[in-house]
């Protein structure tokens, strides 16, 4: 009877012993010191088996080819709109047929569970793109030494400080009211909060989508710009949000130079990008003046 007991209790308690793509049986291959430990690996590494952790599809640092958006072939849409308000965009992995079925398990299944591990996937390019601006950034010239391997590495062991250096806070795309009363929650909303806890930096609302619109995975390119058309505007509190942000960095400036804010805005997919430019219009409109990039899960 206690074996029965036992055997009934583990089929109700929670467990991420299945891999999260194929089902298989997960055994934990990262361990705490070993060579390229982290936090974020060693999750990934608990929730997908060893087969599904080497067929991520990694977006290398080494293999962007656009340095607008962060795709790792050529960019038409960025050679067609030169110039945009959002800076440049990185994402951490291809859309392929496991990173759907990931998503799949997220926005379709209402597994927030998930959410955990594609922001752990988000990881490395957040902290990437975070050490290249933390050394165009930064005034202590003696950082131009270090390879962008190294100043990645110093990023993981310095963490919240490097991040908050460089952002001033992370923000999210809204969804629509139907898709929010579909889910129960944001996709994107639970990236920018899971990575601003793990960094320890401030995630705020300041977007507003004003209407509903047609999935954009149905629509073709030309129609997802004229859906994305004027569709974000500031939230209601948005200019004070940027104000206080602002007040903030010159309090911790030596000596302020520079009022502008750094938003990082965070989406699950990038596909024509129409979705995040639209955002970092918006934003972009505001008194206070911002410069945002974004950090997109998956780069369709």
């Amino acid at each position: 009877m206690k074996r029965l007991f036992r055997s009934f209790f583990e089929l109700l308690r929670p467990s991420f012993k299945s891999c999260r793509i194929c089902g298989k049986v997960v055994a934990e291959t990262m361990r705490e010191g070993m060579p390229g430990y982290t936090s974020y690996a060693r999750f990934v590494s608990a929730m997908l088996c060893r087969e599904c952790c080497s067929s991520i599809p990694w977006i290398e640092a080494g293999q962007i080819c656009c340095h607008a958006c962060g795709r790792s072939i050529p960019c038409n849409d960025c050679i067609r709109l030169p110039t945009s308000e959002l800076i440049r965009n990185r994402s951490a992995v291809r859309y392929d047929d496991g990173m759907k079925e990931l998503l799949a398990q997220l926005k379709y299944r209402g597994d927030e569970a998930v959410a955990s591990l594609l922001e752990a996937l988000m990881c490395p390019a957040f902290e990437h793109m975070t050490s290249e601006l933390y050394r165009l950034y930064c005034t202590h010239k003696n950082l131009a030494k270090y390879h962008p391997r190294e100043l990645m590495q110093l990023l993981q062991r310095g963490g919240p400080n490097q991040a908050a250096y460089v952002w001033d806070a992370l923000t999210y795309v809204p969804v629509s009211s139907q898709r929010a009363e579909e889910r129960g929650f944001n996709q994107a909303q639970l990236l920018a909060e899971g990575l601003a806890v793990r960094y320890g930096l401030p995630a705020i609302e300041l977007l507003n989508r004003i209407r509903d619109t047609p999935k954009q995975s149905f629509q073709s390119r030309k129609a997802r710009f004229q859906n994305t058309e004027a569709l974000f505007t500031p939230a209601p509190d948005a200019a004070h949000l940027l104000n206080q942000l602002s007040l903030k960095r010159n309090r911790q400036q030596s000596t302020p130079t520079n009022s502008t804010i750094r938003i990082l805005i965070v989406d699950d997919i990038y596909t024509t990008g129409s979705t995040l430019r639209a955002c970092a219009k918006s934003l972009s409109g505001t008194v206070i003046p911002v410069e945002v990039y974004s950090l997109a899960w998956a780069r369709g």
